[in-house]
């Protein structure tokens, strides 16, 4: 009889959204400030909006979304 070997590994669950970091693709990122995909680009290459890159692939955090919309909103308040 042979013994077929179990799988342990296991899919790490998702993180939870309340726990207030994620790392988005940039699609995703757009959609949450409700830009374009292009625009998002262009705010990365600006340096405007921080991420890095995993493997080739670039992720934004949730913390860097939130820096970029306090420093339009201090932009505001400072105009």
């Amino acid at each position: 009889m042979s013994r077929r070997k179990e799988n342990t590994m296991a899919i790490k669950p998702s993180p939870d959204p309340s726990s207030g970091f994620r790392l988005l693709r940039p699609e995703e990122a757009a959609d949450r400030l409700g830009i374009s995909r292009t625009k998002i680009y262009a705010l990365l290459r600006r340096g405007e909006i921080r991420s890095v890159k995993i493997d080739g692939l670039r992720r934004i955090s949730t913390t860097a979304l939130e820096d970029y919309v306090a420093d339009l909103e201090r932009q505001v308040g400072a105009a």
